[in-house]
């Protein structure tokens, strides 16, 4: 639907004077608004052009002044791809990317990035791995070359596959707190299917890999339907011609081939819980104490949902971080759990949340970190926290929320990697790009009604949780307690509001 957007802005202002908010703050909200508007004018200048190759690969791009390019090669190809005979393929393609090729030795791939100053770098997530250059743009041409050489043609040795098995020896998941608690409430919440799958194969999975399997996994994703070439900072045509003399041949090649995925990549939120209980929690952290870390989450929206602007708001407005911030205080002091969790219990080490939408479908978590005895306590402040968000609107909150999220959208679509990487995550993902305009007006029609309504979508549904360490001072139903918890919370609201 389409919406006036001074008619929206008008009832914006309407609904914050009936709050009371002082003429200061809306001189501010105005101004902001000015500015962001400006910023996505100015972007709105370069238009996104899409081309698509007869092997059926699509080439996207948008020309921006400057020195420098960035291209991108994404292809629809992740863990969640992986079956039992293959698991750990897409951490094997991340960290053998830039190894060697059927062309290229490892040193000789060294000598030309070196020689060129570029930035090359491989990342694979759960639906999708990225190839990425960014070049002076007389170099585009042999970066190209590089690329599309590292995509199609790579060795995967069993030396190389070795080296990124060993890797795996040191690897301590409990080191990043983030990324671990992010591992186990995945599969807390799929399962051990699809999205549930680990990002890092364990050890008897590496040990078993060969190059047979690698080929045959890259083979089974690398083909035109299913991978796009986007950049940022370079005319058009020069990378369609560019694709279509170092890609495209390969590209008719692979559609040859190109058969119906093992999967179709549906995953299925199930709700459950996953623990790693330690004799003792880990104490790598800035109070060097022991502390456990946890997390619920809940089944959320997939990017191309109607409710994932709301979701972004919502996901902001609740915020959170850790108690020790690197840089000094301040930033986001005004999110609910820095508000209401952080600076009321100074135990709580961590309160954060999280938003993490896919293809087909998303997660919503609330992380924590707090010594062992505290960490049920802590778990009982995250959800009531979401919980009083589903109940009650919060209007500054909600327009605070709004305008931090427009601000980081146009602060990092100024940097020309990541307007590299949304273009062709959108493109591949949707068939298209909204631009900064579009996504702005997006996130200015975010109410606080639609948070409210959203919370308690996320509420309705099972909690799946999850946590590592010393466990032994949590209840051991603790999953359908906070469940209970929540929906006598939400009935005590209901009822509130009859009276």
């Amino acid at each position: 639907k389409q919406h006036n957007n001074m008619a929206s802005r008008s009832l914006g202002l309407r609904r914050i004077l009936q709050q009371g908010v002082s003429r200061q703050m809306l001189k501010r909200k105005q101004s902001v608004a000015y500015s962001m508007s400006a910023a996505a004018n100015e972007m709105m200048a370069h238009k996104t052009q899409t081309t698509i190759l007869p092997s059926g690969l699509q080439v996207a791009s948008e020309d921006l002044p400057g020195q420098y390019s960035a291209v991108n090669v994404i292809v629809d190809n992740g863990a969640s791809f992986e079956t039992e005979h293959n698991a750990g393929s897409a951490y094997f393609l991340e960290k053998l990317a830039f190894q060697s090729t059927h062309k290229r030795s490892h040193a000789e791939l060294l000598e030309i990035m070196e020689r060129l100053g570029s930035n090359f770098m491989s990342f694979a997530n759960r639906e999708s791995l990225l190839y990425y250059a960014m070049v002076f743009n007389n170099d585009l041409e042999e970066a190209m070359d590089v690329l599309s050489d590292v995509v199609m043609n790579p060795a995967y040795t069993k030396d190389e596959i070795a080296d990124a098995a060993t890797i795996l020896l040191y690897d301590i998941p409990q080191d990043d707190p983030d990324m671990y608690i992010s591992e186990l409430i995945h599969n807390a919440a799929f399962g051990n299917s699809g999205l549930g799958k680990p990002m890092k194969p364990t050890h008897e999975d590496a040990i078993k890999m060969t190059p047979e399997i690698l080929q045959n996994f890259r083979r089974e994703r690398c083909t035109p339907s299913r991978m796009i070439v986007a950049g940022a900072g370079m005319p058009h045509d020069d990378l369609v011609k560019l694709c279509e003399k170092y890609i495209e041949p390969e590209m008719i090649k692979a559609k040859e081939l190109e058969s119906p995925p093992i999967r179709t990549s549906i995953s299925e939120y199930k709700g459950g819980a996953c623990w790693v209980p330690m004799d003792e929690s880990p104490n790598n952290n800035a109070l060097n104490i022991p502390l456990t870390q946890a997390s619920v989450g809940f089944e959320s929206v997939s990017w191309n949902h109607d409710d994932i602007y709301t979701t972004a708001v919502l996901q902001l407005l609740l915020g959170g971080g850790l108690s020790f911030s690197v840089g000094g205080p301040g930033k986001g002091m005004f999110a609910r759990l820095y508000l209401n969790v952080m600076n009321k219990f100074h135990w709580a080490d961590c309160a954060v949340a999280r938003s993490v939408p896919y293809n087909d479908t998303g997660l919503f978590y609330l992380q924590g970190a707090a010594p062992p005895k505290l960490i049920e306590t802590l778990l009982e402040l995250l959800v009531d926290e979401l919980t009083a968000v589903a109940t009650k609107e919060d209007e500054i909150g909600v327009m605070r929320a709004r305008n931090q999220l427009k601000a980081s959208l146009l602060f990092n679509l100024e940097s020309r990697s990541i307007v590299a990487e949304d273009v062709g995550r959108q493109i591949l993902g949707q068939g298209k790009r909204m631009t900064a305009e579009d996504l702005i007006d997006c996130i200015d029609r975010v109410s606080p009604q639609d948070i409210c309504r959203v919370a308690q979508n996320l509420l309705s549904g099972k909690l799946s949780i999850c946590g590592y360490g010393d466990l032994q001072h949590m209840r051991l139903n603790i999953r359908e307690y906070l469940e209970s918890r929540i929906q006598r919370k939400l009935h005590d609201a209901s009822v509130r509001k009859q009276f």
